[in-house]
């Protein structure tokens, strides 16, 4: 109900968006001890530890990535959706040239940052200690990045599809329901939730192929694989459709 309304809500607004929201609450649907595999059977995205002097450098490039978004987080995060209708309000101001002018706001933090955009700093456990935010809030937000990167290497497709994507209204989202309804339904009774994970994304790419055209089938297939091999430390890793197929 919180991610169709969200998606909703924010149909006028940027690919990066709904593509972050699709993907982190997709993914978040899962973060239940009865879908993953025990601890010593995953493999963290970013191995190791964060250590202090690599916490104040990515705290010190974080702080000035929100700020560019008018989020003070010298001491915490807002709730993720608060931070995603930031993102949002850009686009609602410039349009598709919000894509650029986002983008650019991304690979500054990418500058600051360096080889820490891919370090244990930026997982889930690395926000919540970086901002004292709780797990949920600190995986949506790990997650989000990694998605926001794939959108900003593939820019020129956010362009090419910003408007088609757009399209989702209140005439045209039960497909979306749909999609997001079996696989609920598929996981109440599943041990395994790669299955379920394979076909809602094939579903949710076969959705947008239907607002837009064939060629947006890999882009959400790539985002919302990305978003639960993250989200599920690549527990379902080769078990997902071939997106660039």
């Amino acid at each position: 109900e919180r991610l169709a309304h969200t998606v909703l809500t924010m149909a006028s607004t940027l690919l990066l968006t709904t593509l972050c929201v699709l993907a982190v609450a997709s993914a978040s649907l899962l973060k239940q001890p009865h879908y993953s595999l025990p601890k010593t059977a995953q493999v963290p995205n970013f191995p190791g530890t964060c250590s202090t002097k690599d916490q104040a450098t990515t705290k010190g490039c974080l702080d000035n990535y929100f700020s560019l978004f008018s989020i003070d987080s010298s001491t915490t995060l807002p709730e993720y959706f608060d931070y995603v209708s930031k993102m949002s309000s850009l686009v609602n101001l410039y349009g598709v040239n919000g894509i650029d002018i986002y983008c650019d706001f991304e690979a500054t933090l990418e500058s600051c940052m360096g080889p820490l955009m891919s370090s244990p700093c930026m997982n889930p456990e690395g926000f919540t200690a970086l901002f004292g935010i709780g797990n949920g809030e600190a995986t949506e937000y790990a997650t989000s990045f990694q998605i926001e990167a794939y959108t900003c290497l593939n820019a020129d497709l956010s362009k090419k599809y910003f408007t088609c994507m757009n399209n989702l209204n209140a005439d045209n989202v039960q497909g979306f329901y749909d999609c997001s309804n079996a696989m609920n339904s598929t996981l109440q009774h599943a041990t395994d939730p790669c299955p379920a994970m394979s076909t809602y994304v094939t579903c949710i790419s076969d959705f947008y192929v239907g607002l837009c055209d064939q060629g947006i089938w890999g882009y959400i297939c790539n985002s919302q694989e990305i978003a639960f091999n993250f989200d599920m430390n690549g527990q379902c890793d080769g078990k997902m459709p071939n997106c660039d197929a």
